[in-house]
């Protein structure tokens, strides 16, 4: 796609790279359990030194005001624009791996710069803009980065399973690392219980940035799929390309638009429950925690809709969802119990929610984009939406909420409205009218509301989920057979996707569950895959997708089993005529009539004419053969 297409925003033409041999199967779940282990040791990271309780704790006790965490918010949101310049140089890079690990393996361990800001200044201003400085030096190395990574992890995945796979590592990494955020918790309320803040905090980082660069030091044993450079590129060119789009510019507008809205009150949520509703970082924690296992609940199923029914109509139920976030914060107040309940419940739907508005962007990204300038156009994406979008709205509401508390509160009996309930009246406003700008994004799948609802309502997509995620990832093959078996119970169009991958499984057993499976479902989507098994001749599952094709009774199956008898391999020949046999179907007559005469295999021959016998209804397979003689010519 070049800088002058003006086509729709899928590039469902443009084929997917073909995985290399050793990335196929068992192999490719070697890799991406490697990723998800890393992934885990890489989320302990971010939040022991940067997303948990006690490091807002820890900038309060340093005398962190509402404008200084919007500035801390807005230096790490700036810090994205750097990915434009790891787009480019990923451009240039024939092989992504090793500058990445140097890269972010530095940019880990820069973090003891901000750890160490305490112990090197003691004014608290100088201190704070130290603080600000390196967290915006330790995300630009990182946003260098993660253009490499995406790139390389990408080229890794198969396209039509893409968002899957990155639910089940955002659900692994979620699930283990909740329990870690427990006991973080749980360890740091001794330190702070005991005034020893500072020192709690310190010792979490040090672990953190040890798991850290552990995580980096793992993808060692992660393959790299080849990679083709943009050298004949020009830098301008690569840049500009995204925004030439028409379709991705939208895109690119509404993803600014959503984060602005969304960071006008996302970062002040800690600030707020520790100062106005005097939670302890415990509790904040705890908090937290509910929405780490909302992620975990949402993951696969926010992925498998993502993969069957696209983003847009997914993009609009997650605008409506999290309008609710800032709106439940209105109402809190210090001090009462159902406060906390209120809290608690509220995070674990917003997580959930979160689990899907990572995902559906993230596939816009990895699946919508071209492959030969993905990297810039994912930079392009996250610098103008997170960038730009959540930089203005930290920096501008931190400012505003110090600014309005200066003012002084505002008392309506017992309830008090500070800057705090300002900033988060307008998040709610902004976030509003996101759902009628996501409503525009055009995808290649155009899913009707009427469609769309049941699926989402249903529990039964809930189950699906959670046996298409043991399907693709298990390594044992009774595992992944037993998961089939459940989905063909199900019988959920959700399944044909990840069930048509199955063909293709390492086990025999877990294929045959799999044809099973399709021809439970029923759906016309998949004759094609099982007529393939039919027609493969390395195949040692004719007989099986034959069977299936008869019982799914399509007019399609009838067409993909007539064409089996035009096949060169009797297997093939004598498993589709028994399958029309069972299908009884009249259209078939003829073609058999004429494949038999065609064959010379007397086995193949008589299976023809015995499923004659059961089409036309005749009494017995000695009267077919009696027809089908050749007229005896009288000589003269």
């Amino acid at each position: 796609m070049g800088t002058s297409d003006t086509s729709k925003l899928d590039t469902k033409t443009e084929p997917h790279p073909s995985l290399p041999k050793h990335l196929e199967g068992d192999a490719l779940r070697r890799a991406w359990r490697i990723v998800c282990w890393a992934g885990l040791l890489g989320s302990i990271y971010y939040q022991f030194c940067i997303l948990g309780a006690p490091r807002n704790k820890w900038l309060v006790d340093l005398g962190a005001t509402a404008g200084d965490f919007g500035l801390i918010a807005g230096a790490g949101a700036l810090a994205i624009g750097f990915q434009i310049l790891g787009a480019h140089l990923t451009n240039l890079l024939r092989y992504r791996k090793l500058p990445w690990m140097i890269i972010t393996i530095t940019h880990r361990l820069l973090y003891s710069a901000i750890v160490a800001a305490p112990f090197l200044f003691r004014d608290p201003h100088l201190r704070m803009m130290w603080i600000v400085l390196f967290v915006f030096l330790h995300d630009a190395l990182a946003q260098t980065s993660t253009p490499m990574w995406f790139s390389w992890m990408s080229d890794l995945l198969p396209r039509d399973s893409m968002n899957l796979h990155w639910a089940q590592r955002q659900r692994f990494i979620t699930a283990l690392t909740t329990v870690f955020l427990i006991v973080m918790a749980l360890g740091f309320d001794i330190f702070e219980k005991h005034g020893y803040v500072l020192l709690g905090y310190t010792i979490l980082a040090c672990v953190g940035i040890i798991a850290g660069v552990i995580d980096i030091l793992l993808f060692h044993w992660v393959p790299e799929p080849p990679h083709t450079p943009l050298i004949e590129e020009r830098f301008w060119s690569t840049l500009i390309e995204p925004v030439r789009h028409p379709e991705f510019r939208y895109f690119l507008l509404l993803m600014a638009y959503w984060n602005f809205s969304i960071f006008v009150a996302a970062p002040f949520f800690t600030p707020f429950m520790m100062k106005h509703l005097a939670m302890t970082a415990l509790i904040v924690q705890m908090i937290s925690v509910a929405s780490s296992i909302g992620v975990v609940a949402g993951s696969n199923y926010w992925g498998l809709l993502c993969d069957v029914y696209g983003f847009r109509g997914i993009l609009q139920v997650l605008a409506v969802g999290k309008v609710l976030a800032p709106a439940c914060f209105l109402i809190a107040l210090p001090g009462q119990h159902w406060t906390t309940a209120l809290l608690m419940v509220l995070m674990f739907f917003d997580g959930f929610l979160n689990a899907g508005t990572v995902l559906a962007p993230q596939g816009v990204m990895l699946k919508a984009t071209p492959r030969r300038n993905r990297t810039m156009y994912i930079a392009s994406a996250n610098f103008l939406s997170l960038a730009l979008g959540a930089t203005l709205a930290s920096v501008i509401t931190g400012k505003f909420i110090d600014w309005a508390n200066d003012l002084g509160n505002l008392r309506v009996g017992s309830y008090q409205v500070t800057g705090y309930h300002w900033a988060f009246v307008i998040s709610t406003l902004l976030r509003l009218g996101a759902i009628p700008l996501a409503g525009k994004i055009r995808d290649e799948r155009q899913v009707s509301w009427r469609e769309l609802l049941p699926r989402m309502l249903s529990w039964k997509s809930f189950v699906v989920a959670h046996y298409v995620a043991r399907l693709q990832s298990s390594e044992s093959e009774f595992v992944r057979y037993r998961a089939a078996t459940k989905l063909a119970r199900c019988r959920s169009p959700l399944a044909i996707k990840p069930l048509i991958q199955a063909l293709n499984d390492s086990a025999l057993i877990v294929q045959k569950a799999a044809i099973d499976a399709l021809s439970e479902i029923g759906s016309p989507e998949v004759v094609e895959p099982l007529s393939k098994v039919l027609f493969d001749p390395a195949s040692q599952l004719h007989a099986r997708a034959a069977q299936a094709l008869s019982r799914l009774g399509h007019p399609q199956s009838l067409r993909a089993l007539l064409r089996g008898l035009r096949s060169a391999d009797p297997r093939v020949l004598r498993v589709t005529a028994k399958s029309l046999a069972r299908l009884r179907e009249p259209a078939a007559l003829v073609p058999l009539i004429s494949l038999y005469h065609e064959v010379s295999d007397e086995t193949t021959r008589r299976v023809i004419a015995e499923a004659l016998m059961r089409i036309a209804e005749v009494r017995s397979v000695t009267e077919v053969y009696e027809a089908l003689k050749p007229p005896v010519v009288e000589a003269h």
